[in-house]
């Protein structure tokens, strides 16, 4: 599997990591968020209000939208993607042969 930074390479450059982080630590491509993402992602944020965000939480309906789009920023920067859906697609042949089956 490709390591995203081999295919992101500016990112190394930009993103400012901490010597123990455990960002360093933690495969990339995983399907999961950590439970700390919001303390691991300050590392990667300068806007302050973010940061505050970041720590105390948020305390209204426009922040935790705003808190979803920088864990969305997260994902991307460590390579976590969603796993994909299920395909529960079928057809009305498929339906109706099921059902003339009972």
């Amino acid at each position: 599997m490709e390591n995203y930074h081999d295919k992101h390479w500016w990112t190394l450059e930009v993103m400012p990591q901490r010597e123990s982080s455990s960002i360093t630590k933690r495969k990339l491509m995983t399907s999961e968020v950590p439970d700390n993402w919001r303390e691991e992602m300050i590392d990667f944020t300068s806007d302050p209000s973010e940061i505050k965000l970041l720590r105390e939480g948020p305390t209204s309906w426009t922040q935790s939208v705003r808190l979803g789009m920088i864990k969305s920023r997260y994902k991307k920067i460590m390579g976590i993607k969603d796993p994909e859906p299920v395909d529960s697609s079928s057809s009305f042949l498929e339906w109706n042969q099921n059902v003339g089956d009972k």
